[in-house]
């Protein structure tokens, strides 16, 4: 197994860093813990929990997983002794940043649950390498396919904008419905009567607010009775 994501697609490449960059605004340090993995890589992660010891962690040989192929990477928390600490729905939170960028997340499948797990959604039509298999045969054939170079990151000011171009702050659906590691703050905001809404039941909590704006909800805090 290997961390270097200069392994990985080029476009992943581009990708995670982005994805590193955002979480850590939030407050999810994310590290990457697997990427590309080779046939004997990939073969000794199958026999754990089956013929050598271990729990099992993959439900595929060489080169049925995403990793083989170069498309796919782990994550954990990337605070010492927190590694896989979901309380606060940290793999969940992540993931919702990353498929903004084009990516699944295994926290999704039904019959093997990978929260760790993120890969590129475009060349894993119904979570499978069939298609990677029948297009190119093997994945040093794949690899050889890569002559786009990865693109530059981006720079700071820009990342903003191209996330919220996503609809990244509309996660949960509409403008209208705080994202649900919000949602105790809104409700009590609402409760309190510091948001009061358009009188339709309209709070429009995912939407960009003023200076003017944080200044009066300071205020309402301030001089409550």
């Amino acid at each position: 197994m290997s961390r270097d994501i200069s392994q990985l697609h080029p476009r992943l490449q581009s990708i995670i860093p982005q994805i590193v960059q955002y979480c850590g605004r939030l407050g999810l340090p994310v590290l990457v813990t697997d990427g590309f993995r080779t046939k004997a890589e990939q073969d000794a992660i199958y026999a754990q929990g089956r013929t050598a010891p271990g729990s099992i962690v993959t439900q595929v040989k060489w080169p049925n997983s995403a990793h083989c192929w170069g498309v796919a990477f782990d994550f954990c928390r990337n605070v010492r002794g927190r590694e896989y600490d979901d309380r606060d729905h940290f793999f969940s939170r992540v993931a919702e940043v990353a498929k903004q960028f084009g990516l699944e997340w295994g926290g999704d499948w039904k019959n093997f649950v990978d929260k760790p797990h993120l890969q590129l959604k475009e060349f894993m039509p119904g979570n499978s390498t069939a298609w990677l298999t029948r297009t190119y045969g093997d994945p040093e054939k794949f690899r050889a396919s890569w002559t786009m170079e990865p693109d530059e990151p981006e720079k700071e000011e820009d990342v903003a904008t191209t996330l919220k171009r996503n609809d990244l702050f509309d996660l949960e659906g509409t403008g209208d419905r705080p994202s649900f590691w919000h949602k105790d703050a809104c409700e009590w905001a609402k409760a309190e009567g510091i948001f009061n809404g358009d009188g339709k039941g309209n709070y429009g909590w995912q939407q960009a607010i003023t200076r003017e704006q944080v200044a009066q909800i300071l205020y309402n805090i301030m001089h409550r009775e």
